[in-house]
């Protein structure tokens, strides 16, 4: 996922520290009425540990207080993850405009 355009986008990013060391990160990216989750990542020391989960669940409860009514999220190697999340595979130029991006 590019990161050239986080300073002008100002997603709100979850982190989870251990022992002073960021394990498991994630961060949203409003668009509106939409928002994309951005870089969802966990350490290869702590997959499978729930941190992931959590970030996402984080991630969807802000959406949810911010009145986001889509989420959308870009992967190509965590589809299997967010699908047992809930999130369905579509197209791309299915988004809304900003999120294609």
């Amino acid at each position: 996922m590019p990161t050239s355009d986080l300073a002008s986008a100002r997603p709100e990013f979850v982190v989870v520290r251990e022992q002073g060391r960021v394990v498991a990160a994630g961060a949203l990216e409003r668009f509106g009425a939409c928002a994309l989750l951005r870089s969802v990542v966990v350490t290869p020391d702590r997959r499978g540990s729930g941190l992931g989960h959590a970030i996402v669940l984080e991630l969807e409860r802000l959406a949810r207080e911010a009145k986001i009514e889509r989420l959308f999220l870009l992967t190509e190697t965590a589809a299997g993850f967010f699908a047992r999340h809930g999130y369905q595979l579509m197209e791309r130029s299915a988004a809304p405009p900003d999120v294609q991006r």
